[in-house]
Parts: C-alpha cells; sequence; structure tokens
C-alpha cells in the first residue's frame, strides 16, 4: 500500500459558512472496482482536512486487491487519531461512498462505528434543488465544476480507471499511477471549491425588493413587432452574487411540454445585488373558462358563455349547453406568461392548454395587486418552479 500525506494551504474560495458546525471539514472520496459494494473493492481513498488557515491532504493506495483492507484500516486509523470529531463532506456519498465503505469495512472484518458517527454533509443533495435554476446540464461533480471555472488535468471518470488499476496491479507503473492519484486528489481538492456555489443560492433565496419595470419593443427574425417586459429587483440583505450570470429558461419547460409554445423565453440577468427579469409579451385574444360551466350557455355566433341569469334573453336556437370546452369568454390585450395558477384571472389559448397567461396591466396593479407585490410574488413563483 501507498500512503501519501502532505500539507495545502486554505483553499481559495472555500466557504465554511455552508458547514453547521465550526469543527474541520474531512474532505472524502473512494476509488472502486465496479458499483457493487459487496462484489467489487475499494482500491483508493483520499481526503482533506481542512479548516479556513490550513490543510492537510491524504491517499491511501492499493497496489493489489489485496491490500483494500490495509487501505481501509489505514484510513479508519486516521480518523481514530484526529484530536477533534470533524464534519465528513463528500459527493452523493450518501447513496455511494458512505454505505460502500461501511459494507467494504463488514466484508473485511474491520469495526468502521467511528467512521458511522461522524457528522457529514453530501454536497450533492444540496447542489440538486439547484440544478435546473442554474441550468446545469447535470449535477455530476464535474459539470458543477465546469460551471465554477474549474478545470482538471484528470481526464478519466471512475469507470474508465478500472481497468488502469488492473494494469497498475500487474506492472506498478509511474503511468497508471499517477493517473489514479491525480482523479483522486483533484476529485477531493475540488469539492472545498465547489461551495462558491452557494454564493449563487443564496443570492437566489435572500428574498427580492421590486424597483420598477420597462416596456420595450423589439422586431424579431421573422420581422415581426414585439413587446417584452423587463422587471427589475433588488436583493433586500444586500448579498451580492459573485459574478454576472445570465439564465435563459422556456417557459414550456416549467410544465414539460413538447409542443412547441409562443411563451418563449424569460432570462434572469444577475449582477451584484440586482436581479433583472425579462418576460415576453404577447398581444392577442385569449380565453377566460369559467368553472362553473353547468350554469352557463354557450352561444356559437358570438363565440362565448353567458351565465343563464342572462343567457334567458337569447332566442334558445341561439344557444346551447355550455361544456367545459366552450365555457370561456375571449380576452384581448397584452399577456404575459406565468409559472403557475396562484394568480386569478388566468387565460389560455385553448382547452386544456397547460400555459397560463396573465393580462398585462400597465396602471399600478396586477391581478388585484399593486405592481409591486404582484411582482416579487410573480418572480418567487418563477425561481419556485425551475
Amino acid at each position: 500500500m501507498i500512503a501519501i500525506q502532505k500539507k495545502t494551504g486554505p483553499v481559495s474560495g472555500a466557504d465554511f459558512s455552508i458547514f453547521p458546525t465550526a469543527s474541520p471539514c474531512l474532505f472524502f472520496d473512494i476509488e472502486t472496482t465496479g458499483l457493487s459494494r459487496e462484489k467489487n473493492m475499494i482500491y483508493l481513498v483520499g481526503a482533506l482536512l481542512l479548516t479556513p488557515e490550513s490543510g492537510q491532504f491524504f491517499q491511501w493506495l492499493a497496489q493489489s486487491e489485496e491490500e483494500e483492507i490495509l487501505v481501509l484500516a489505514a484510513f479508519l486509523d486516521f480518523i481514530g487519531q484526529l484530536s477533534q470529531p470533524a464534519t465528513l463532506v463528500h459527493f452523493n456519498g450518501t447513496r455511494f461512498d458512505l454505505p460502500f465503505f461501511q459494507t467494504r469495512c463488514r466484508r473485511n472484518g474491520l469495526d468502521c462505528r467511528r467512521f458511522s458517527q461522524l457528522s457529514d454533509m453530501d454536497l450533492y443533495q444540496q447542489i440538486r434543488p439547484y440544478k435546473n435554476l442554474l441550468g446545469l446540464p447535470s449535477c455530476r461533480q464535474k459539470a458543477v465544476e465546469d460551471f465554477l471555472g474549474i478545470r482538471r488535468r484528470d481526464q478519466y471518470d471512475g469507470g474508465e480507471l478500472i481497468p488502469v488499476f488492473s494494469k497498475y496491479c500487474k506492472h506498478h507503473g509511474r503511468q497508471e499511477e499517477t493517473l489514479l492519484l491525480l482523479h483522486n486528489e483533484e476529485d477531493v481538492n475540488n469539492m472545498p471549491r465547489l461551495t462558491a456555489l452557494f454564493a449563487y443560492t443564496r443570492f437566489f433565496k435572500g428574498g427580492f425588493l421590486w424597483d420598477h419595470c420597462e416596456e420595450a419593443r423589439y422586431t424579431d427574425w421573422e420581422g415581426q413587432e414585439k413587446k417584452e417586459l423587463f422587471s427589475v429587483y433588488q436583493t433586500n440583505n444586500g448579498r451580492k452574487i459573485p459574478a454576472p450570470l445570465v439564465l435563459r429558461r422556456n417557459f414550456s419547460s416549467l410544465y414539460k411540454q413538447k409542443a412547441a409554445s409562443p411563451t418563449g423565453q424569460f432570462w434572469m440577468s444577475c449582477k451584484e445585488t440586482e436581479l433583472t427579469l425579462r418576460i415576453p409579451l404577447i398581444e392577442g385574444e385569449l380565453k377566460y373558462f369559467f368553472e362553473d360551466y353547468k350554469n352557463y350557455y354557450y352561444l356559437p355566433l358570438e363565440d362565448q358563455a353567458v351565465h343563464k341569469s342572462i343567457s334567458r334573453y337569447v332566442e334558445p336556437k341561439y344557444r346551447t349547453k355550455a361544456t367545459a370546452k366552450n365555457c370561456y369568454s375571449r380576452i384581448s390585450g397584452f399577456f404575459l406568461p406565468a409559472a403557475g395558477t396562484a394568480f386569478k384571472p388566468c387565460f389560455y389559448e385553448e382547452y386544456g392548454s397547460k400555459q397560463p397567461w396573465l393580462r398585462w396591466e400597465a396602471d399600478g396593479t396586477m391581478c388585484g395587486l399593486p405592481t409591486a407585490d404582484f411582482f416579487r410574488a410573480y418572480l418567487e413563483m418563477l425561481l419556485g418552479n425551475c
């Protein structure tokens, strides 16, 4: 077995405020010969014991399959010698690393109770709720690193290194050893840098005060004049975003619609303490559907429904009992897309359409609310559905 220990300095960008205690953090990652904790083995454990001031990096690498027990025992012994309990920090370890390590200890007759008693934090579980909001292609560690601009020398994933380890067991080649150690080292040492992502999540959690909104017209690629709305907010706690960020989302994706939708995209442009929401507007005619259709009649010639109390003035031959599909009134104007039905009234293109619309009123109120209250709630609605 090869044991490596080296000192490191403070990690630039690491945010210790996300951890629940002031204890040292022990960033931890394992490399295995497969996904089955019953059939496969752990051949490498990497750990970074980190405080805001300094760090120590450790690796234990097996040089044969028989040395798995030495790797596990060395890491358990290291934990036992810590001067104070550490918070174990991992990436998706809840599902993989922790149960895998515990199973392999039991299979090798090792007592891992001290390991199991460590408090822990799974960075993957903390990041996953923000995957869609931040536009991450996945929640894999390398995807988060790419988002944060963290660059690697390692070009392998864990699965690709399994045959490298098999070759290493036969010849103990320096090249194979370097590849194995580098992948694990970058996995471990990059974990503290991932905490920079939480500055973005805190920014979106901080709460926003609506500042103002502006209308703008533009000409699309078909030469058609369109209208859009810019709604500007400031964080109410003065918290800044680390770097400017522009996020684009299709409204239709919030409803998992596969068909093309005229809603287009909304953009969130974030800089310092300011968030600007760019919302597409459409001009035209939409329908408001009455829920209690049994109390309405549909008028085919006028293509709208009227309440029974009014329909008595219409000759029977010009009216039919309304159904859920035709029990509507038609409204013209400008509309902005919603990301839910919390606001009323909602308008739709057709019966069964998933995308609700809200009528744009530039008179100081929206959906019966003061404009400031509406747009604050509107932003919360979008963030909650991303």
